[in-house]
């Protein structure tokens, strides 16, 4: 299934004018693929294999591979992270740095989204071979180059290494808890989204964007749309299709080299809730089932986006008030400390300079057909979504997360500072229109 799907984009002479020569890492999934997986290391130095776990993800598969390697005759140590979901941050990548032997050969680590993205810090720094062992079909970025980390308040999407070797057992990713499962679907709809405003942006800012790369995301969607259904009875060919298209989001980014074809406005709704756990100690849920909810909340700006009638007039009044220090004041407000990155982004990144806000203006206003075409392709897959995240129970607005202070509006028009990347939220700025999202 995947390698059909990766033929689809050329490597040389795309039709979007760049080479997609990303290395690629390995996948092995199946049934009891332990023997496979085994030989596949074998094939590796094993002089130390160092493998990092958390106490959850050592109970579901990390023990049983501990004693797979030890009965092999390879030297193996562990690492388990203390207490449960650990989060991907400067501090974890910190401890786990203490942890690394000298004469690590090889770094296996067994987990889902944290652990996997700690852990291509360390490969990355170490430059050793690097497996993935999956314990849950919860995120896409155990084929991807980037980790997500927390740094100084800001979730940012540090450059690191892709796995030589992704492994997952069907059987493990099926007995994964319901809610990490919840989380994959979210991470998958999301693309929905993030697709739309990739290309979208392209039309706005000129950037890049590559229609191959985009219909392999669109493969991936379609499949796990289809199979929702089956996964709530964990039905071995639906969690293998939800795996499938996880893996293929994260090489789609691997592709493009950049995240555009994976995450949007979605997932910078899901991070800024993760901001304030971590600077205001209010509460967060997975980052998937957040991302879920996002994207329902997305597709309805989104909406009422597509009704609207861009006038430089009302940009130009928008931009005469606005009054940059003020809402600065608004992000510290919403996030503490975790919003002085932000704000100091922003000396860089220059999204609010005057000349640049009216010129994107300018191209929103006379492009405004063609935009809403792209967008209204997204919303008219609402129901679908939506109808796959009731399939595995996974919530649908944000009372049924469990984010405490959500503060939902300021979130939504603070995804625009989040990177530098053009999203929805942005065109409501340039445009004047930043109230469609206090309509909602």
């Amino acid at each position: 299934m995947i390698d059909e799907w990766i033929r689809q984009v050329p490597a040389e002479h795309c039709d979007c004018g760049q080479t997609h020569r990303a290395a690629l890492p390995e996948w092995l999934t199946g049934r009891q693929i332990t023997a496979r997986f085994l030989e596949r290391l074998s094939q590796f130095d094993t002089s130390h294999i160092w493998l990092m776990a958390d106490p959850d993800t050592y109970a579901a598969a990390g023990r049983h591979l501990e004693q797979a390697i030890r009965d092999r005759h390879m030297p193996i140590s562990c690492f388990i992270f203390q207490g449960r979901r650990p989060e991907a941050s400067e501090h974890t990548v910190a401890a786990a740095r203490l942890g690394v032997p000298d004469d690590m050969s090889l770094l296996l680590a067994v987990g889902s989204g944290t652990i996997n993205d700690i852990a291509k810090v360390i490969a990355a720094e170490t430059n050793v071979p690097f497996f993935v062992y999956a314990t849950a079909p919860s995120m896409d970025g155990y084929t991807s180059a980037t980790s997500s980390l927390l740094i100084d308040g800001r979730k940012i999407s540090l450059a690191t290494k892709a796995a030589d070797l992704v492994a997952a057992d069907t059987d493990v990713l099926a007995a994964a808890p319901m809610e990490a499962i919840q989380s994959g679907v979210g991470d998958v709809v999301a693309k929905a989204v993030s697709l739309a405003e990739w290309q979208m942006a392209s039309v706005i800012t000129g950037e890049h964007y590559c229609p191959h790369i985009a219909g392999l995301v669109e493969h991936a969607l379609e499949t796990v749309l289809a199979s929702a259904p089956r996964l709530l009875d964990r039905e071995p060919d639906a969690v293998e299709a939800l795996f499938a298209g996880l893996l293929v989001s994260g090489l789609a980014m691997n592709l493009a080299g950049h995240s555009r074809p994976a995450s949007g406005m979605e997932h910078y709704i899901s991070h800024l809730w993760d901001m304030r756990a971590a600077a205001l100690g209010t509460s967060a849920d997975t980052h998937g089932r957040q991302c879920g909810v996002g994207t329902l909340l997305a597709l309805d700006l989104i909406e009422r986006t597509c009704r609207l009638q861009p006038t430089a007039e009302r940009a130009d009044a928008h931009l005469d008030r606005f009054v940059l220090a003020a809402w600065h004041d608004e992000l510290k407000t919403l996030l503490g400390p975790a919003a002085l990155p932000l704000i100091e982004a922003e000396t860089s990144e220059q999204k609010y300079d005057p000349d640049k806000v009216r010129n994107r203006a300018g191209r929103i206003i006379r492009n405004w057909p063609k935009i809403t075409d792209i967008l209204q392709s997204v919303i008219t897959r609402r129901e679908a979504i939506a109808a796959a995240l009731s399939a595995v129970h996974a919530p649908l607005t944000v009372g049924e997360l469990t984010v405490s202070e959500p503060e939902t509006e300021k979130v939504l028009l603070a995804t625009r500072d989040i990177r530098d990347k053009y999203i929805t939220t942005r065109l409501l700025f340039d445009t004047g229109e930043t109230d469609s999202i206090h309509a909602g």
